[in-house]
């Protein structure tokens, strides 16, 4: 029987350990952290949607509060509000969704060891050794979902993704929001030019508060945005991470050593989220390897895999776009999402996860057409 290595206990590993172990395989996760799940580094939102593609574990004990739209601000402090009219995400605590499923793959009869460091790779004809804290392991497959650093995957593949794109970031939890919980607020402004602040409500009274740049002096900036958006909170929690706004990376199957997750890149690079979508790329590439080793044909789940690298690669090139757009034009952006009624169109074809796809339908719809042309036009003749 085949052994694969999972390197790494965040989701993309642990979805990948559950499809192998699922078809019959041996999967071996090795976690360097202490536990699975900790230290939580993430904002925890996600689609309901996507949670049901990638069979999130049940009942959902991790669902912390359910949203319904989201609420953007300009610099200048002119709203945009869209509302989908239904439960349209969940924030979630991710510690204990990496722990549910953690306990899935341990109950299909996968191993999990923490604490303990993948220290290097090493290619052995179509094996690999890995030299682990105190011990080895030999594998003929490894799932590499090390996260942030990709060492690893520089070493075996020689590549990894763009080191410049990785922004740093704050996190807040803290009380007296007092804002609606049923909405996600995002804030543009001039003094964070490389993404977004945001609050994320986990209910009436607490909520999840970020800033990011790649710019000095990130403490003072979040400071500021507190001062002017929130200067009544109680800070009860603070952690910085880093969220990656580049390309994602492709590996073929015929490596054996298959990169996913934020190791390779698999997060969307408009919000920095990953667990769906670089959880969809590594159970379908889970599932190839597990068919390749069972002599059966592994190319629709490849090119499942594929479709979603492609939509994460479109939406990274959405993000180049809107990074070349003046801050200072995003209140007309507002106002004219406002007057075409944009958010009728989105409550019928938006996707929080598959972004492009559902902006180009959002782009081309018959009704959009028709309220972009002359707000266009009327701009041109100013």
């Amino acid at each position: 029987m085949a052994r694969v290595a999972v390197i790494g206990g965040g989701p993309a590993g642990l979805l990948a350990a559950r499809e192998i172990c699922g078809r019959g395989l041996k999967a071996h996760v090795f976690e360097e952290d202490s536990e699975i799940g900790s230290p939580e580094r993430c904002g925890g939102l996600l689609s309901l949607k996507g949670l049901r593609m990638i069979s999130a574990p049940r009942p959902m004990k991790y669902v912390l509060n359910l949203v319904r739209g989201a609420v953007f601000h300009s610099p200048s402090g002119h709203e945009f509000e869209l509302d989908a009219g239904r439960w349209v995400a969940a924030v979630i605590s991710r510690r204990r969704f990496d722990q549910m499923l953690g306990e899935e793959v341990e109950r299909m009869g996968g191993e999990i060891s923490c604490g303990v460091r993948v220290r290097d790779v090493r290619r052995i004809g179509k094996r690999f050794d890995l030299d682990l804290d105190g011990g080895r392991f030999s594998a003929d497959w490894i799932i590499d979902a090390e996260g942030m650093g990709s060492k690893l995957m520089r070493k075996v593949l020689g590549s990894s993704p763009d080191r410049r794109r990785w922004i740093p970031i704050i996190q807040l939890t803290a009380q007296g929001h007092g804002f609606d919980p049923s909405f996600v607020h995002l804030y543009f402004k001039e003094y964070l030019p490389d993404f977004f602040a945001y609050l994320i409500p986990l209910n009436e009274e607490v909520g999840r508060i970020g800033v990011a740049t790649k710019l000095k002096g990130l403490e003072l900036r979040m400071r500021r945005f507190i001062s002017e958006e929130f200067p009544r909170i109680k800070v009860l929690k603070k952690i910085s991470y880093a969220i990656y706004v580049g390309r994602p990376t492709w590996t073929e199957l015929s490596e054996r050593f298959i990169p996913v997750g934020d190791a390779a890149g698999h997060v969307k690079a408009t919000t920095g989220g990953g667990v769906i979508m670089g959880g969809l790329i590594s159970m379908n590439m889970a599932s190839a390897l597990s068919e390749l080793e069972s002599g059966d044909d592994p190319n629709d789940y490849v090119r499942e895999a594929r479709t979603v690298y492609r939509e994460l690669k479109q939406i990274f090139y959405l993000r180049r776009f809107i990074e070349n757009i003046p801050m200072r034009f995003y209140d007309e952006i507002f106002k004219l999402a406002g007057e075409m009624q944009i958010e009728d169109c989105l409550r019928k074809v938006g996707d929080m996860d598959f972004q492009a796809t559902s902006l180009k339908k959002v782009i081309y719809s018959p009704k959009t057409m028709m309220r972009m042309i002359p707000a266009i036009l009327q701009d041109l003749l100013k």
